[in-house]
């Protein structure tokens, strides 16, 4: 044991005086400590080096810690995406994110109802694609913000009930949903721009009241016969009509339209063209397919109106139109076996 102490002695006196040469030496020459430092912070002394770098915060064990930051509060993202949630029979999930402004549904094929859209009260923009059991939108009307609603290929989908009369929708997208019979928007004050496509159940369109609407497509519904409304529509510039086959009159527009482009093409039972007279500012008219009076083909060309008939198509568009009709009453077949199915389940037993 005494061994032992005297070495450990030995050794604290030599490192004591190893201190106090290099004291010495520190004194001796003013420029020797600053190479020192010099060589740690190369070798990566942290403690040589604090004298010229920021003081870093230390814990309790003598370890370094980064500086704190301030703290920000979360926010939510304003768009959100939903795909392929099989299950997922409502949107009640929703009553947690009251900052959406877009909500895009895609593949939900057990989707039946749109319970909870309510709570998104900042909602401006509703995508709904492929939900193949949704039969009602009626859920979206308490959405006082929307602006656009696009709904494609739901199948179950009979009409749009809860949205007329909404103060701030401007634009409606409807395509591929076969089973849409009805659409009435009467009311939407705010309402530009109305696209339906191939809804082939579609018989009534209401549009009263609709005064800033600009823009009507109503392109292959076979079964729709009329338009109702289109003599309030004192904007409307644009109206597309193509491939509705059992239209068979337009209605009486404002005498003091705006309607510079007309599609008509495929109307074959549209025979009143008295209309025509009222449209002071067309530029354009397609009546392919439409049997219109030479007459007034050639009064709308006298006023520089440019009208494109059979005469202005190639074989391939003639192609298209009769593979068009083929659609159509495969369609038709297909509706009319559904409608056949709903009456005979119909029956008391």
């Amino acid at each position: 044991m005494s061994t032992s102490k005297s070495e450990k002695g030995e050794e604290s006196f030599a490192e004591g005086e190893s201190n106090n040469e290099s004291d010495d030496d520190s004194s001796n020459d003013g420029g020797h400590e600053a190479n020192n430092n010099n060589n740690n912070c190369n070798n990566g002394s942290a403690e040589a080096c604090t004298k010229e770098e920021t003081p870093v915060a230390r814990n309790g064990n003598n370890s370094e810690s980064p500086p704190q930051q301030e703290e920000k509060p979360a926010t939510q993202s304003s768009i959100l995406a939903l795909s392929w949630c099989w299950g997922m029979v409502d949107l009640l999930r929703l009553k947690n994110f009251t900052e959406l402004t877009e909500v895009n549904v895609n593949d939900c094929v057990d989707l039946a109802t749109l319970m909870g859209l309510k709570y998104c009260k900042k909602l401006k923009r509703l995508n709904l694609h492929k939900c193949t059991k949704l039969q009602d939108l009626s859920e979206a009307g308490s959405c006082w913000r929307l602006e656009t609603l696009i709904v494609c290929e739901c199948e179950r989908l009979e009409n749009l009930r809860g949205l007329g009369g909404h103060q701030r929708l401007s634009c409606v997208r409807i395509s591929r949903c076969g089973m849409l019979a009805e659409v009435n928007l009467d009311g939407t004050v705010k309402l530009k721009k109305l696209s339906i496509d191939e809804c082939w159940a579609l018989k009534e369109v209401y549009v009263t009241r609709c005064k800033t609407l600009e823009s009507v497509a109503l392109v292959d519904c076979s079964r729709l016969k009329s338009l109702c409304g289109l003599v309030h529509l004192v904007s409307l510039k644009s109206l597309n009509l193509e491939g509705c086959i059992s239209i068979a009159e337009i209605g009486t527009l404002n005498t003091n339209n705006k309607l510079e482009r007309l599609n008509l093409g495929n109307c074959f039972m549209l025979t009143d063209m008295e209309f025509l007279n009222h449209c002071m500012k067309l530029k354009r008219v397609v009546a392919l397919g439409v049997p219109i009076d030479e007459v007034v083909k050639s009064n709308l060309r006298n006023r520089g109106v440019r009208v494109i008939d059979e005469n202005d198509v190639d074989e391939s568009y003639k192609c298209y139109q009769r593979q068009y009709l083929e659609r159509a009453s495969v369609a038709e077949k297909s509706l009319q076996w559904e409608e056949n199915v709903k009456e005979i389940l119909s029956y008391p037993r």
